[in-house]
């Protein structure tokens, strides 16, 4: 089965049998499977793919792709599937990375340059068209360091699409809700590897705090509202920021 039928693969029927190993992401395989994965929802990833392909169905095409938190590589793999000149996928060393999307790129024969490191840090030596930060941005102490990473190692034109959980506050202001009375913020993975804090939450955006990122790092927020996404995971939603050349400028309104 080629690449192709990547995107297909929510058709697949979910293996009976339990994986050897523990996957996140409920990845289509080439002999007409997919994998069962840790959510209760096995459709998460095929829907947040879809939203992203159905607010702009080129994408990926002819793009170069940076896939930050990549987890088990369904978004790196799909990226490919969809067209992307080529896909860098990064995230660090815990669980079972770089295991789980090494044998998935294998297994699909997809081209996937593998870092493990802490995108913050990392030396990059080009820039991107498209960035992916699925179910990152809560987890680090400081959206705002990392917005600035992401903001200079993306090329003019190029889309940023953030994944996240949202604040649960209602009100007319930005804000960042402290995760810590919600989820744990202390976790066991990656202890020595993420400012040995492990993989935690820390904060939650709502709509008006990532305009206001958006507008701070030089990007174009250009979706805010209720998507499908939003409606399948009332807490969570995609959003889209398009990186601003030079000279552009957007100042987000209540409107926008």
């Amino acid at each position: 089965m080629d690449l192709e039928h990547f995107l297909r693969g929510q058709n697949f029927p979910i293996r009976q049998e339990p994986e050897a190993t523990s996957w996140f992401q409920s990845a289509p395989m080439p002999d007409g499977t997919r994998i069962r994965c840790q959510l209760d929802d096995q459709e998460t990833q095929f829907t947040s793919l879809g939203e992203m392909l159905e607010f702009d169905p080129g994408l990926f095409s002819g793009k170069r792709v940076l896939d930050i938190g990549a987890a088990d590589g369904f978004f790196s793999v799909g990226a490919l599937a969809a067209g992307a000149r080529d896909v860098t996928a990064i995230d660090c060393d815990y669980v079972d990375w770089p295991r789980n999307i090494t044998s998935l790129a294998a297994a699909w024969n997809a081209d996937v340059s593998v870092l493990t490191n802490d995108f913050r840090v990392h030396p990059f030596e080009r820039k991107y068209d498209v960035v992916l930060l699925l179910g990152v941005i809560y987890h680090l102490e400081d959206p705002f360091l990392a917005m600035r990473k992401i903001s200079e190692i993306m090329e003019p034109g190029g889309m940023l699409v953030i994944e996240t959980q949202l604040s649960g506050a209602q009100a007319d202001l930005p804000i960042f809700e402290m995760a810590s009375d919600i989820y744990p913020t202390i976790g066991d993975q990656a202890i020595d590897c993420v400012d040995m804090v492990g993989v935690s939450n820390f904060l939650f955006p709502n709509t008006l705090a990532m305009k206001q990122l958006a507008h701070m790092y030089g990007f174009e927020l250009q979706q805010a509202d209720p998507s499908a996404y939003s409606d399948r995971f009332p807490s969570r939603a995609v959003f889209f920021l398009r990186k601003l050349g030079k000279g552009e400028r957007w100042i987000p309104s209540d409107g926008s």
